[in-house]
């Protein structure tokens, strides 16, 4: 994992009288419950200068450990919350059978899926029987696409020679040129990206299509609305179909759409059939501009050329103080109003405590910017405070990057590399009652690739140890992966003021990029990131 070049000596700056006393070893105190405070809903204070790079290293693995919430509003337990369990929706049966040569089905509006009792998400629009194979995975660009399990599964070796003679070449026979094929053709299907269209999502662009036949073919034609979009007369034979491939241009489709491929035979037989899919319109395309400004090691955590001064774990007593050019080899307690810290790096490994930056939940008005924390996988949580404001901070190698209480920005950091202590579910953000909170632009990945964890979520709001509230909460242009559920909004939330909108959605997730509560709407605008199409939402009750 990149860690950033260490720097040395720095100013701390106190434009008033500073208390900085060393913290005994024994143990941070509980916060208590978070006082009134005014929301942070309305603009909070803006993004900035991109920064030099800067290089990074790598960290133990996590020991075991339990997990003891301090200054999070609403939890008295000292235990903390239950590992989430991940709903994960089923596939609903289908039988597919070849239809009669048709007019195709022209596109239609485009809703989001709704669910069963059992909360599997049902079909929208038009489903036309077909003969296509099990798709046996999804691409990340169609992220969050239920595959579809009520179709013939046909065995395929992708690296069969049609050339190659087993047999012959078993007997000693080297010069064996006759092919082998399967005794049972694959189904008529059209493909993309390596799985068949039928009751999937294709990007609403111009894209590269194969067309599997199950019969000899001259040619092959596809057809939308009745007219021929594509031909091709160069047909190979393999395997277990004969293979056409086709650019289709599918732009201003949207939502269920069916396509006919016509298959020509060698003797001048023509023969049709219709495959539906669905059309994602691109709602946001990904620009150089988004990349440019998408947090990442080149523009968070301590800035490149920065002179750090050693120093060892604090508690912070004096009101307006201001922490500049830090190395902190240990944790940071903030026991004060208005403090700020900035320019610093924060290495906190200590396996008896459990934050590396913690408020005690009385006071108000910190400012953390500009700094790295770094967990060395021992440590259960990056920054547990409240009434703060996080900006451009590189947070890494902890269980939970950032534990939300009330009143909150975070924007323009990062936050990845999450390291799993013990039976523990990580997330990059974890707010189990959340209250006047602001997510945006910041790049969240929970995944650990030194482990090949993918974690629990990039933004974990609720738990499932009871009913929690969450008020004036605002998720905005950020981008994030990985996790079982890359967002998850758990069932037990009761939501008041709740808004997703303009995120884009990585890979890598297990289930899907978003599930959430039906009282609480993902917008349209919530895109995948390599397509800019509209990303599938499961909705819970």
């Amino acid at each position: 994992m990149p860690r950033r070049t260490p720097v040395l000596l720095v100013a701390l700056t106190l434009p008033v009288a500073l208390v900085v006393t060393p913290l005994a070893a024994s143990g941070v105190p509980s916060a208590p419950s978070v006082p009134t405070v005014p929301s942070v809903m309305a603009e909070a204070t803006t993004a900035s200068a991109a920064r030099g790079a800067a290089a990074t290293g790598a960290a133990p693995a996590a020991p075991d450990g339990d997990d003891v919430p301090v200054g999070v509003p609403g939890t008295t337990s000292a235990s903390g919350p239950a590992p989430e369990p991940t709903p994960q929706p089923a596939a609903g049966p289908a039988a597919e059978e070849t239809v009669p040569p048709a007019e195709p089905v022209g596109p239609a509006g485009r809703t989001e899926p709704a669910t069963d009792p059992a909360g599997e998400p049902v079909a929208q629009g038009h489903v036309e029987p077909t003969t296509d194979p099990v798709p046996q995975d999804v691409p990340d660009a169609a992220l969050g696409t239920a595959v579809v399990a009520d179709e013939p599964t046909i065995a395929i070796d992708p690296t069969f020679d049609p050339g190659y003679d087993p047999a012959g070449d078993a007997a000693g026979d080297t010069d064996a040129a006759t092919p082998q094929y399967a005794a049972t053709p694959a189904p008529d299907q059209i493909r993309w990206n390596g799985v068949s269209i039928y009751k999937q999502s294709v990007v609403a662009t111009v894209v590269d299509l194969e067309v599997w036949s199950s019969t000899p073919a001259a040619k092959v034609e596809l057809l939308l609305g009745g007219v021929v979009v594509a031909t091709d007369t160069t047909i190979e034979r393999r395997y277990d179909h004969w293979l056409g491939t086709a650019r289709v241009d599918l732009t201003g489709l949207s939502g269920s759409t069916s396509i006919t491929m016509r298959v020509t035979t060698p003797e001048g037989a023509v023969r049709s059939e219709r495959k539906v899919f669905t059309a994602d319109a691109v709602v946001a395309p990904l620009t150089a501009e988004i990349l440019a400004r998408r947090p990442g090691p080149h523009n968070t955590g301590v800035p490149a050329g920065t002179v750090l001064r050693p120093s060892g774990t604090l508690r912070v007593t004096q009101p307006g103080a201001v922490i500049d050019g830090l190395d902190i080899e240990g944790c940071l307690v903030i026991d004060a109003d208005d403090v700020t810290v900035r320019n610093t790096r924060i290495r906190c490994t200590s396996t008896t405590r459990n934050r590396a930056v913690v408020m005690d939940g009385k006071h108000k008005g910190f400012l953390l910017e500009d700094v790295e924390i770094d967990g060395g996988g021992s440590t259960e949580i990056g920054i547990d405070v409240t009434d703060a404001v996080i900006r451009r901070v590189d947070v890494h190698h902890v269980n939970d990057g950032i534990r939300m209480g009330a009143n909150l920005v975070i924007e323009d950091s990062w936050i990845h590399h999450m390291t799993r202590r013990g039976s523990l579910h990580p997330d990059a953000i974890q707010g189990i009652s959340a209250k006047n909170i602001v997510i945006r632009n910041n790049t969240l990945d929970p995944r650990n690739p030194d482990t090949g964890d993918l974690a629990n979520a990039a933004i974990m709001l609720g738990s499932e140890t009871g009913t929690k509230t969450s008020e004036n909460v605002l998720i905005e242009g950020n981008f994030m992966s990985g996790g079982n559920y890359t967002l998850n909004v758990s069932g037990s939330i009761t939501a008041t003021g709740f808004v997703i909108r303009q995120n884009r959605f990585g890979g890598g997730a297990r289930y899907g990029a978003i599930i959430t509560r039906q009282s609480v709407p993902a917008e349209p605008d919530n895109v995948v990131d390599a397509t800019g199409t509209r990303v599938r939402v499961v909705y819970i009750k």
